[in-house]
């Protein structure tokens, strides 16, 4: 059986593009896992990157949107995702969505 993955996702005013980043995300891991959650942070954005976290949350069971009431940085954001992480494995993809599909399906093709 294949395993599974979660993916931390922090995002700072990143509306543009935090759906890009979950869509690349969920492309990429889909060849190589059975299951995924998706943890998105929204880390006290001033634009939608709160609105669309949500959606995103609405739209997949797979997908959680965590709200921080204050900018946390990325270093919380990695280790409360941890914390909150119920696969097998674990990865934090930038909520910018700068790094290409390909180059996440290469890296999660280690796993194990």
């Amino acid at each position: 059986m294949k395993p599974t993955i979660t993916a931390i996702i922090p995002a700072l005013n990143e509306e543009k593009n935090l759906k890009g980043a979950v869509d690349s995300f969920r492309g990429a891991v889909k060849e190589h896992f059975s299951g995924y959650e998706i943890i998105l942070f929204d880390d006290c954005s001033s634009d939608g990157t709160g609105a669309i976290a949500d959606l995103l949350a609405a739209s997949d069971n797979n997908i959680r949107a965590i709200h921080n009431e204050k900018r946390m940085g990325l270093g919380y954001n990695y280790f409360k995702g941890l914390e909150l992480a119920t696969k097998d494995y674990v990865i934090m993809v930038p909520g910018d969505n700068e790094i290409e599909e390909e180059s996440v399906k290469q890296i999660v093709s280690m796993a194990g």
